[in-house]
């Protein structure tokens, strides 16, 4: 690089200069404007945390209450798909699942003794993820594989983090 354009780029560096001087006074104030924003941000999600918590609760659990009442209501369809997939207790299979999908999504909702459901559903979410859905030939089954394996990551965080402040947990 020439010396004439060293020069500039060491002004745009913040070397001594009038030019350089007056980038780092920009960079700096720039600097600090991100700063503020970056606490204003926290603040917000700090006192968004409870709001934040619940919706993440309430998403969690609503993939589980409504196919739980799914297999609650069309009980001969869920004994055969439970047989297709290769289980041989189906009956023993639907209660578990019954009890996972409804009792589990109305304790997530509610952030009841939150942190062991939690851990609990998890496992359901992998067990299940393995035994029906995890089929490399179907990309239908591969994609429910997926989410499963994703809602057990979201489960872990509620073990890892708990429920939050809007939750039977803290009351």
């Amino acid at each position: 690089m020439c010396g004439k354009h060293r020069g500039q780029l060491g002004a745009w560096l913040g070397q001594p200069g009038e030019r350089g001087e007056r980038n780092r006074f920009l960079l700096l104030a720039t600097r600090d404007r991100r700063l503020k924003a970056g606490v204003r941000a926290g603040r917000f999600f700090a006192s968004a945390a409870p709001f934040l918590a619940l919706l993440g609760r309430a998403g969690l659990a609503a993939i589980f209450l409504i196919f739980g009442w799914a297999k609650l209501t069309h009980h001969a369809a869920t004994l055969q798909s439970f047989s297709h997939d290769g289980i041989q207790a189906t009956q023993a299979a639907y209660i578990v699942a019954i009890v996972v999908e409804i009792g589990g999504g109305l304790a997530i909702l509610l952030g009841w003794r939150t942190r062991a459901v939690a851990l609990a559903m998890a496992i359901y979410c992998l067990a299940t993820a393995a035994i029906a859905h995890y089929h490399p030939h179907d990309v239908g089954q591969m994609i429910n594989f997926w989410k499963n394996v994703a809602m057990a990551g979201g489960f872990l965080q509620l073990v890892a983090w708990g429920a939050g402040r809007w939750s039977l947990d803290r009351s």
